[in-house]
């Protein structure tokens, strides 16, 4: 497994599956990330899933989460 298969397993273990939560927004990789911001309460709940915008390669899709937002 690696370190970013084990990071969204840990991920889902906290907030699930299904979920419009959103712990956090990032490009890519969150474990390569310079800055990490992570919220309490968003700003806004999101219409859809928080996975819809997660690949278990290359992690956080920003880009695309940004059309929908």
């Amino acid at each position: 497994m690696t370190e970013l298969q084990s990071f969204e397993a840990d991920l889902a273990a906290l907030i699930g599956e299904a979920t419009n939560l959103r712990p956090f927004v990032c490009d890519g990789n969150p474990l390569l990330c310079d800055v990490f911001i992570v919220g309490a309460n968003p700003a806004s709940e999101m219409a859809t899933g928080f996975w819809d915008f997660w690949d278990t390669a290359t992690g956080f899709n920003k880009a695309q989460w940004c059309v929908f937002r």
